[in-house]
């Protein structure tokens, strides 16, 4: 189980996404090796998820875990190497990687007030 998180460093929460980009990495290497020998390995990224991690916070989208479980079954059955969770993360993540560094930087700092 990796995150969204691992896509881009954040302000907020860097330290949890570099071991998820870390953890991402060591997916991508896993599936490169077994390949030959048609093991699947998944990397799947969940968006926020509603668990004890994020009981309490107020965060849009959240998705119930019942859905996050359906979506990686279907992913692992498809053989998918990459699960975004719910699916607009996809997108989302698509996007926010392709932003310039200064844009994310001013999207992720703190608000005055």
């Amino acid at each position: 189980m990796s995150s969204v998180a691992g896509d881009r460093g954040r302000r907020r929460n860097y330290l949890y996404g570099a071991s998820k980009a870390a953890l991402s990495t060591a997916l991508e290497g896993l599936r490169v090796r077994l390949a030959p020998l048609s093991i699947p390995v998944v990397d799947v990224r969940p968006g926020p998820t509603d668990t004890r991690l994020t009981f309490g916070m107020t965060l849009p989208g959240i998705a119930a875990p019942e859905r996050v479980a359906r979506d990686i079954l279907r992913g692992v059955r498809r053989r998918r190497a990459v699960v975004y969770t719910p699916w607009p993360w996809r997108f989302v993540m698509l996007a926010v990687r392709w932003l310039p560094a200064s844009v994310v930087a001013r999207l992720d700092a703190p608000r005055a007030g």
